[in-house]
């Protein structure tokens, strides 16, 4: 996640088959799309381009996610990572995703956290699909998948893509973690945690089992 110019990741299930992201197949819940709508509207009557905004938004989180993923990869000592490409991107870019990563280490300086893993990426044969959870750790004493995030505020959707990572652990390693959302501001540089509780976290997958069902049924009526 080091380049801007990154191919789209690709997930694959014994025998070399492809499976959708988590976040591809999330995509269909429509339960956020009035208000990005609404968004959008706003954004257009204000003579901006929705789209050049919206892009320059995900350049922010890419470069947010990839100083975090930097940060843990070197706290566990392994120098086999790609580095951040910091000339593909703008100096405002940067300025902002810098903010947004200072808020994960002022939010750190306060953790109980032994990091285990960052950018782990897994696949569901049962499920068949895939995604990449950004921070194994133990918080708390406690294992623990964490999900960054440089939104305004946490949605559904967001919960649903973290129950469909705590599955992905539990699928491939048979220990059931605990799911921890961790909102990191670009405007005021401040941490904001979501601890997401088992119940919520089960319900969450719960919904995502309907959404990959939907994915899968989408091939029969095209």
């Amino acid at each position: 996640m080091t380049s801007k110019f990154k191919a789209h990741q690709v997930y694959k299930i014994k025998e070399g088959k492809r499976v959708p992201g988590a976040t591809t197949v999330i995509n269909l819940y429509g339960d956020n799309k009035g208000a990005l709508m609404g968004w959008m509207r706003k954004e257009c009557l204000a003579g901006r381009d929705p789209y050049k905004v919206r892009d320059k938004e995900a350049d922010i989180g890419t470069v947010a996610h990839a100083l975090v993923e930097e940060h843990v990869h070197k706290a566990l000592g392994d120098d086999n990572f790609k580095a951040l490409e910091r000339l593909e991107y703008s100096p405002l870019t940067m300025e902002v995703a810098e903010k947004a990563f200072n808020a994960f280490l002022h939010w750190e300086e306060n953790a109980n956290i032994e990091y285990m893993a960052a950018e782990m990426q897994l696949a569901s044969e049962e499920f068949r699909y895939g995604g990449t959870i950004d921070i194994v750790a133990k918080l708390d004493g406690e294992l623990t998948i964490i999900d960054l995030k440089t939104s305004k505020a946490v949605y559904d959707d967001h919960k649903i893509q973290i129950g469909a990572y705590r599955n992905l652990y539990t699928e491939n390693f048979g220990e059931v973690p605990k799911a921890f959302i961790l909102q990191l501001s670009k405007k005021d540089g401040l941490p904001y945690p979501h601890p997401i509780s088992d119940q919520i976290a089960d319900h969450a997958f719960e919904m995502f089992k309907h959404l990959v069902g939907l994915y899968y049924l989408r091939d029969h009526i095209k």
